[in-house]
């Protein structure tokens, strides 16, 4: 499943005039994604290729992006991931979305991976651009402390 939804999103076209291949790439998303509620999430993995999908809707791209790193933050191309929500960042979904990608950074497996930092950078701009109180941001506040360490160590490189 991983593997489909990979295919799919890198065969959507860059832009918005072939609109039918959005539509139907995110009802395949949209099915996968009712499908996974409940189970471990790996063969959402795959859903990452759609940071790259530009003729998708970004407000639909965010929506179905939290519910995917909801489920599963560990998907392909975490750090393109984190680029495309940073493109809003007064928006809540986004600092949702940075704040499960953050679990990210501190797996044993992610101390060398060069994509970590990027994941860092984007949710410390995210938090520093958004309003006081604002929806998500305590919470991406909170999981950027957590992993204060990991956060240093990122902004070191």
């Amino acid at each position: 499943m991983s593997k489909l939804l990979g295919d799919v999103a890198r065969a959507l076209p860059a832009d918005r005039s072939e609109h039918i291949l959005h539509t139907r790439g995110l009802a395949l998303w949209e099915q996968v994604l009712d499908l996974a509620t409940g189970t471990p999430g790996g063969h959402l993995r795959g859903a990452g290729h759609f940071a790259f999908a530009e003729g998708l809707d970004h407000d639909q791209w965010l929506k179905y992006t939290l519910r995917t790193v909801t489920i599963n933050p560990d998907v392909s191309f975490p750090d393109r991931v984190a680029d495309r929500a940073a493109r809003t960042p007064h928006s809540p979904d986004t600092r949702e979305i940075l704040t499960k990608l953050l679990s990210l950074v501190s797996r044993p497996e992610s101390r060398d991976d060069y994509r970590m930092p990027v994941i860092v950078q984007h949710a410390q701009a995210v938090l520093y651009a958004s309003e006081p109180g604002g929806q998500g941001r305590s919470a991406l506040g909170q999981a950027l402390a957590l992993h204060a360490d990991d956060v240093e160590a990122a902004m070191a490189e």
